[in-house]
């Protein structure tokens, strides 16, 4: 069924790695069970997790319906351990770099063994925006296997967060700004790692952008991705600068822009100790 309701969830009781808490829908179909809400002069979310930690969601639907407030899920405090598996995130469809229309919004001090697994995104100015605190070594947060379409901005904006995982997602956003980027990570340090992911069907913007990250204990991956944007304004494949010690291999980047110097399959300014190795650009 539908549900119109805005959900908070907060430390519970008793909840352990041994005894998580499943929300799960009925059935193996997305769309059976659906969670919205309209925020309006509300809080701006359909979910807020604000110091949660060990629970699991599956199978379930969150959409937002407010064009102005449109955040879906909203993540503050400390958390750890939560995951969201083959769920769909739906928000405000058009053309907005705002903040207030990102799907999944984090503003958190702490995020240790935060997982999204074969999800969809639709919609909204950002994918995923998470800021965590660069103080904290030992966060901890993976996207696998999770199809992004039609974020206007960015579709995943990672900063502060330390060794993020992106592996074996989709990204495509044909309507998107010139100025879109699939996967923009900032000050993640300690070996990020972006594999195996596919970006095409993009009319501007960057795939990969990569800026004030480095580990002095190991090494960044960017491995086996596919990367394929046209357009007629800025087109950059891979883009780091500022960042160190990362092996870019086995990467296709094609750029199929008529920018007459602003077409890069790839970029790098400043950083050292990066690795260079079997790409086709």
């Amino acid at each position: 069924g539908t549900y119109n309701e805005q959900l908070v969830l907060s430390e519970i009781a008793g909840a352990s790695h041994e005894n998580s808490i499943t929300f799960k829908g009925e059935s193996a179909e997305q769309e059976a069970v659906t969670v919205e809400f309209d925020a309006g002069s509300q809080p701006n979310y359909t979910l807020r997790l604000n110091n949660t930690s060990h629970v699991r969601f599956e199978w379930i639907t969150f959409n937002s319906l407010n064009t102005s407030n449109a955040r879906v899920v909203s993540m503050d405090g400390d958390l750890t351990d939560v995951s969201f598996h083959r769920s769909v995130f739906r928000g405000r469809p058009g053309s907005s770099t705002n903040s207030n229309h990102a799907l999944v919004y984090g503003d958190v001090n702490r995020l240790t063994h935060v997982q999204f697994t074969e999800n969809l995104f639709y919609d909204g100015s950002f994918g995923v925006q998470i800021s965590g605190n660069s103080s904290n070594a030992d966060q901890t947060v993976v996207f696998e296997g999770n199809a992004f379409r039609d974020q206007h901005h960015m579709a995943v904006n990672l900063a502060n967060v330390t060794a993020p995982e992106l592996h074996k997602n989709i990204f495509t956003s044909p309507d998107a700004s010139s100025n879109y980027y699939g996967v923009y990570l900032s000050n993640t340090n300690e070996g990020a790692r972006v594999t195996a992911n596919r970006i095409y069907d993009i009319s501007g913007g960057y795939g990969i952008l990569i800026t004030g990250t480095g580990s002095s204990l190991n090494r960044g991956n960017i491995l086996n991705n596919f990367v394929e944007i046209s357009g007629t304004g800025t087109t950059h494949g891979i883009h780091l600068t500022s960042s160190s010690r990362f092996n870019i291999y086995h990467n296709t980047v094609n750029i199929t822009g008529t920018h007459s110097s602003s077409g890069r399959a790839f970029h790098i300014s400043q950083g050292a100790n990066n690795l260079l190795r079997n790409n086709v650009f």
